[in-house]
């Protein structure tokens, strides 16, 4: 995924699927460009394999120059040997699109942690009819709903609420039990 600051920052335009998309079939999509591994989507602005999106995240912000070929200098890198040479392998990420530029800082990903846990807070109010009526998802979604220390003690409450109903839908069987 296209990140840094992704709340902020305008997703990318996916040139590398375009490249692809205009050599061939769909065949050529699902292969990663990088290594040649099954692709799953887009990392860091290019189509590659779980493999090399771990593998650029640890070694993208190092560069090409921290690393030594010990061949030649111009690896073929693919599925079977792309292990042997980091510094080849991390020019072709380079080569096929991959920024480096959208790899997360640890506080952007605390950032976005606390952003996915305040999303399934409303989901859950929302399932659970306790939002306000004249506020709507989106308007609390764009603003600090609540502290990290409240945001854990409204989990811890519906985390008991949940095994409550748990256990109560255990003693008493039927359709009315599971009512509360």
């Amino acid at each position: 995924c296209p990140t840094m600051s992704w709340a902020l920052r305008p997703l990318p335009q996916p040139s590398s699927l375009a490249k692809l998309a205009d050599s061939g079939t769909r065949e050529t999509i699902k292969s990663a460009a990088s290594a040649g591994d099954k692709a799953l989507g887009f990392n860091f602005d290019a189509v590659s394999c779980e493999s090399c999106k771990a593998f650029f995240r640890r070694n993208a912000v190092k560069g090409v120059e921290a690393f030594k070929c010990p061949y030649s200098g111009a690896c073929s890198i693919d599925v079977s040997n792309r292990r042997f040479c980091k510094r080849c392998r991390l020019a072709k990420c380079f080569d096929i699109g991959m920024k480096r530029e959208y790899i997360l800082t640890e506080e952007e990903k605390l950032e976005k942690r606390k952003k996915i846990d305040q999303n399934k807070l409303i989901r859950t109010l929302e399932s659970l009819q306790l939002l306000p009526k004249d506020l709507t998802p989106a308007d609390l979604a764009d603003r600090e709903l609540l502290s990290d220390a409240e945001l854990q003690d409204v989990k811890f409450i519906l985390d008991a609420y949940a095994r409550l109903r748990g256990c109560e839908a255990a003693r008493a069987p039927g359709p009315a039990s599971r009512q509360l």
